[in-house]
């Protein structure tokens, strides 16, 4: 499980927010984002579901450094920090 801070959304809006994924971590794996209010509840618990991604891959060119989504299709992909 991996966390990371969203903006603060208003009741009713929308906001586009970027979240990095660790590429070890993803590669085989699909990945499920919920958000969470600290202290009080996950959104699941007022019927919400995941927004799920993936699975993700080693792109078929074989180049490791780059990662497919399950269409094949490559990702961008930070730079290390």
């Amino acid at each position: 499980m991996a966390r990371d801070h969203l903006p603060q959304i208003a009741p009713g809006t929308s906001q586009q927010a970027s979240i990095q994924i660790s590429v070890t971590g993803a590669l085989g794996h699909r990945v499920e984002l919920l958000p969470v209010d600290e202290g009080v509840a996950w959104f699941d618990k007022w019927s919400n579901k995941p927004l799920v991604m993936g699975p993700f891959n080693a792109c078929p060119d074989g180049s490791s450094a780059k990662v497919c989504d399950a269409t094949g299709q490559p990702l961008l992909i930070a730079p290390s920090q």
